[in-house]
């Protein structure tokens, strides 16, 4: 199964065309999901996509960090799903035939790639099934996606500093669910820390009405992993509700409105390769490229009849 003409989604709208991200994410989100295909892949729901994520139609642009989050508030989106820098796992991920969106330079792909964008070579995000290339820059209509071989994916990925890509499987995207909360991973939006208001209580649920502790008069700070509704999850180290008098790190449940000071760390940002190329080693990689893609494609052909 790959995508077709109906499943794609485009970016090409009146006004900039900015929602690669939104667009791509939405594309792979409807076969991620078991019931992703309810989610109608038009402009109109893009724009909704967008809107959740609290950008302007006129924004200058959105990572995959901001996406998931926005897929979170408006799909309910709660795992099921790896975001990576690591083009090794990209890789791994495509040869397994799994749903991707994949960041990375237009200025690193032939010019066939960016003919419906002849001029743009900038940052971009394509979704992906396996090595098959969705553009979002590609209008509605007749374009499916194309397959293209690994030695351009990841020039494409590498030709962009911090490049990252959301890798999940057909039917692999989990859903919040009654009682579930919302985990922040290291992998997606960086763990958070905040200040709690002296003497606020904790509790047992999310839904705060299983009251087990509060804090002291000169809390201190503590981490956040999550939240559900108005409740943050937390960590604390207490004695408090265990029946043995035993202090020990206990996860536990806030009011939101109870926090504050809340901080979080920038995603690793890995530094640009600043290693030179002459003309010919360009030239000689560009040749190599296109015998791995000529090469892969006749692979790919000869086990999918």
């Amino acid at each position: 199964m790959s995508f077709t003409p109906a499943d794609h989604v485009t970016e090409r709208e009146v006004g900039p065309w900015r929602d690669c991200t939104f667009a791509s994410m939405l594309e792979v989100l409807r076969f991620g999901f078991p019931d992703g295909e309810a989610i109608p892949p038009t402009v109109a729901e893009k724009e909704a996509y967008r809107a959740a994520a609290g950008l302007p139609d006129d924004h200058l642009g959105a990572n995959l960090p901001t996406a998931i989050a926005a897929a979170e508030l408006r799909y309910d989106l709660a795992g099921g799903y790896v975001l990576t820098s690591d083009w090794s796992a990209v890789n791994i991920a495509m040869h397994r035939n799994d749903l991707l969106v994949v960041t990375g330079s237009m200025a690193h792909v032939p010019s066939h790639l960016r003919r419906y964008d002849p001029s743009f070579d900038g940052a971009h995000a394509v979704a992906a099934r396996g090595f098959v290339w969705c553009d979002p820059l590609a209008p509605k209509g007749l374009y499916g996606g194309e397959l293209v071989g690994s030695a351009t994916w990841q020039a494409f990925f590498t030709g962009l500093a911090g490049a990252q890509a959301f890798i999940t499987r057909a039917g692999g995207l989990t859903k919040k669910m009654s009682g579930d909360f919302v985990i922040y991973n290291d992998l997606v939006a960086s763990r958070k820390s905040g200040q709690p208001q002296a003497s606020t209580p904790f509790f047992n649920d999310w839904q705060m009405t299983d009251r087990r502790g509060a804090f002291g008069l000169a809390p201190g700070r503590l981490e956040i992993l999550g939240y559900r509704g108005q409740a943050y999850a937390v960590q604390v180290k207490t004695k408090q509700g265990w029946s043995d008098g035993i202090e020990r790190v206990t996860l536990v449940f806030v009011d939101k409105d109870r926090i504050s000071k809340i901080v979080d760390a920038p995603i690793p940002v890995p530094p640009p390769d600043s290693t030179p190329y002459s003309q010919a080693d360009l030239d000689r990689a560009a040749a190599d490229a296109a015998q791995r893609e000529s090469d892969e494609w006749e692979a790919w052909v000869a086990t999918h009849p």
